[in-house]
């Protein structure tokens, strides 16, 4: 899995990202914590994960987890939501589309 340089988080992430990062990290049970990754299917344009959804058998696959690149860290599934719409906002703004 990959993480963004620049990663967008939300108000109540950024509370605890460095507790957040670990558990993430060493596949922890984390509780209302969303992850904001560019979507693996060409059709959309962004994911959203629960990051209890990583320690499913189909996200330990390797070539399928390198596959993830993390974009966003949210607390809450409204966060993660407007997380989503900020992303996509400050994509139009710089490139003029969202693809």
């Amino acid at each position: 899995m990959k993480w963004y340089r620049y990663l967008y988080l939300g108000d109540n992430a950024r509370k605890a990202k460095y507790k957040t990062f670990g558990l993430i990290r060493k596949s922890r049970f984390t509780i209302d914590t969303y992850i904001v990754a560019i979507s693996v299917n060409p059709d959309n344009i962004l994911d959203v994960y629960s990051a209890n959804m990583l320690k499913q058998p189909h996200f330990k696959n390797k070539s399928y987890r390198d596959k993830v690149y993390v974009v966003g860290l949210a607390k809450g599934r409204d966060e993660a939501l407007e997380l989503v719409r900020c992303i996509v906002d400050d994509t139009y703004s710089h490139t003029g589309g969202v693809d």
